[in-house]
């Protein structure tokens, strides 16, 4: 596969938007339909390599609390979030990572990219 940075910058340009509409299908997915659940912010904590952890968690009635914490960075533009901790732990990045680079080396940045096409509209269909 050719590396993201080593590709055309319209190959590059075109990943970027794949997974950023990829990204919002994913997370309005996850949130779809309200059933008395509430977000709240619980603080924040450093996190590794100077970046900072924005602990949260979703309280649901008559269930668990889930924690999430956004891990953020700061970047050229100002902080941003790079990585996403499910139960304090599991990385939304890791996951990814390891199903993604697997279609990347079958099919290289072009698969990938139309992979991630694929399942964002898969996501906005509702299935």
């Amino acid at each position: 596969m050719t590396a993201p940075r080593a590709a055309e910058p319209d190959t590059r340009e075109r990943m970027v938007e794949a997974f950023a509409a990829y990204s919002v299908a994913m997370h309005a997915d996850r949130f779809d339909g309200y059933s008395g659940e509430s977000f709240h912010i619980d603080g924040t904590t450093p996190g590794p390599a100077g970046s900072l952890l924005v602990n949260t968690h979703i309280a649901r009635p008559s269930k668990d609390d889930v924690p999430i914490s956004y891990v953020v960075s700061p970047g050229d533009d100002g902080p941003r979030v790079v990585d996403v901790l499910l139960e304090g732990s599991i990385s939304e990045v890791a996951l990814r990572r390891s199903e993604w680079s697997a279609i990347g080396r079958r099919d290289g940045l072009p698969g990938l990219i139309e992979a991630l096409d694929a399942l964002t509209a898969r996501l906005l269909k509702g299935s």
